[in-house]
C-alpha cells in the first residue's frame, strides 16, 4: 500500500470525540495524528515547527510540517479559545498540526463529515441549496426543518436560518 493510502486509512474510533464547543462536529485526538505520521513516515522522519502568528487570548499558530525524504512541506494555521492561555497555545498548535496532516489525507473521513451527528450517509447541506430552500419557504412552499434533515445534515447556523424563514 502506498503512503497516501496509508495516511488516509480511517483512524481508530477511539481517536474521535465531539468538538467541545460545536457538538455537531467530530474532532480527532492529536496523538492519533502523530501516531499515523510516525507509522507512515517513521519516527524522526518528519518535523513540525510552530510560529505564533497572533499572540492574544485566542492565539493563532502556524505549523510547518515537513517530511524531507518525501519532499513534503505543508503550512497551515490553527487557533484555540481555551480560557487557560497555556492550553490555548497548545490547542492552537495541535489544531495546526492536525490541519497540516489533513492535507496529506489523515482523518479524511472525519473532514468529509462521515462521523458527525446526523443521518449517516447524508451529505452536508450546501449553502447554495440552503438559500434555495429558504426562497421556497418564503414563496409559501410547505417545507419543514425536519423535512430538510431527512435529506441533508444541517449545522446549527443553517438550522437557525431555516427556522427564521419559517416564522
Amino acid at each position: 500500500m502506498d503512503k497516501y493510502q496509508e495516511l488516509k486509512k480511517p483512524l481508530d474510533k477511539k481517536a474521535l470525540k465531539k468538538h467541545p464547543s460545536k457538538p455537531f462536529l467530530t474532532v480527532i485526538n492529536p496523538m492519533y495524528v502523530v501516531e499515523r505520521l510516525n507509522d507512515v513516515f517513521g519516527l524522526g522522519k518528519w518535523t513540525a515547527k510552530y510560529e505564533v502568528v497572533v499572540q492574544d487570548k485566542e492565539p493563532v499558530v502556524k505549523c510547518i510540517l515537513t517530511v524531507p525524504d518525501d519532499g513534503i512541506h505543508v503550512e497551515q494555521f490553527g487557533g484555540n479559545n481555551n480560557i487557560d492561555l497555556g492550553d490555548a497555545y497548545k490547542g492552537a498548535a495541535t489544531d495546526a498540526l492536525t490541519k497540516c496532516a489533513s492535507y496529506l489525507g489523515v482523518g479524511m473521513d472525519i473532514y468529509k463529515g462521515l462521523h458527525d451527528d446526523g443521518a449517516e450517509g447524508l451529505e452536508w447541506l450546501p449553502e447554495t441549496k440552503l438559500y434555495e430552500i429558504i426562497k421556497r419557504i418564503e414563496a409559501g412552499e410547505k417545507i419543514t426543518l425536519a423535512t430538510v434533515k431527512q435529506h441533508f445534515k444541517v449545522n446549527k447556523k443553517q438550522a437557525a436560518k431555516i427556522e427564521e424563514a419559517l416564522k
